[in-house]
């Protein structure tokens, strides 16, 4: 259990930087399967893990000070939201999202202090479930977020489909 009582299969506080490379996360439930926490600036890593059938509250909870750069992950089926983005940084690159039951990107916290770059990334068949029901891809309710050369194909949201924004800026750049 991570500190502040929040369960999670992995834990990564503030003390220093984390690096995860070919890591599978499967069948997890409870608040997070991956929560990365502290209040100085600090650098997470994720590099071909896969994440898959988790019913958690959100799989990465990324919070304030961290700097989060995950490339070549997969993630399917999951339920609740798969990536929830309260940092100051976070580069997602090359990543498959896949039948997932709640928003998959949720970047929102204090305005101006995000920075979300989404990069070759495929959203296939997630639908946002979960309260407000918004962007079944990616939801951006503060900050900046930039999304280039992204592929959304058959998500679903009661607003935005695919794509929501809120609040903050967001630039889409040769996505489908």
């Amino acid at each position: 259990s991570a500190p502040g009582g929040f369960a999670a299969a992995a834990a990564v506080p503030n003390t220093s930087n984390a690096t995860f490379s070919g890591c599978t996360f499967v069948n997890h439930a409870g608040h997070s399967v991956l929560r990365i926490f502290g209040n100085t600036f600090f650098d997470v890593n994720l590099t071909n893990c896969t994440f898959a059938d988790n019913d958690t509250s959100r799989v990465i909870d990324a919070v304030p000070e961290a700097g989060v750069h995950i490339s070549d992950c997969t993630f399917n089926a999951n339920s609740g939201m798969v990536i929830q983005n309260i940092g100051e940084i976070m580069e997602i690159t090359d990543c498959q999202f896949t039948e997932n039951l709640g928003t998959v990107i949720d970047s929102g916290g204090a305005p101006g202090m995000l920075n979300l770059t989404v990069t070759g990334c495929t959203f296939t068949d997630n639908v946002a479930n979960n309260f407000p029901q918004q962007g079944g891809a990616v939801s951006i309710s503060s900050g900046g977020a930039s999304l280039g050369q992204c592929v959304f194909t058959g998500n679903q949201a009661t607003l935005g489909g695919a794509v929501f924004c809120t609040g903050g800026t967001i630039t889409l750049s040769a996505c489908t």
